[in-house]
């Protein structure tokens, strides 16, 4: 499941790095993929109860020893309101370098200020790919490069079963043993 809807790290970071766009596209585009989230948990959103989601606030970014840990409105979830979510300065330094270019320029509160269909829309024209391919992007890499496992993925992006999470390690096994297949 998660191979067909994930780009590879090296597809991240060179769309991250050497492809000319908007700097805020780019800081949405490392955000979403960096903490893995749903669209709608970085912008302002309002759900099918009415409720409003303020998105990513500047306050919810704090500058920890060796990582940023982004506190994240977790909407999809009922037992968990919010997820802490950090991306390591140094292992994806050239991860962060958008998002807090994009925080030094940004006088408002609200980091990306988009409605979610057109945020949708530009990285679709921008990336050449549906948003959410971001998030499995991250959960395949935490499994297959970081070694997560499937609680640690759940915690990370938020998912309500375990089950979920699960099929990004099953798929990093799969690939393993592929691998060995062949040697």
């Amino acid at each position: 499941m998660s191979s067909k809807r994930a780009l590879t790290y090296n597809q991240i970071k060179d769309l991250i790095l050497y492809k000319i766009m908007p700097l805020r596209i780019k800081a949405l585009i490392a955000t979403q993929y960096g903490t893995g989230a749903r669209i709608g948990e970085i912008l302002p959103y309002k759900n099918n109860k009415g409720i409003m989601f303020p998105g990513l606030q500047k306050a919810d970014i704090e500058n920890k020893e060796g990582y940023y840990l982004f506190r994240l409105p977790n909407f999809k979830n009922a037992k968990k309101k919010f997820k802490e979510v950090g991306i390591p300065k140094e292992k994806e330094a050239w991860l962060l370098q958008p998002i807090l270019m994009w925080i030094n320029q940004c006088s408002k509160e609200t980091l990306f200020s988009f409605h979610e269909r057109r945020a949708r829309e530009l990285i679709k024209v921008n990336a050449g790919f549906s948003s959410h391919y971001l998030r499995h992007s991250r959960a395949t890499h935490l499994a297959q490069i970081f070694n997560y496992n499937a609680y640690e993925i759940q915690q990370t992006l938020g998912h309500s079963k375990l089950d979920t999470s699960q099929i990004y390690v099953d798929s990093r096994l799969e690939d393993r043993m592929k691998k060995m297949e062949f040697k």
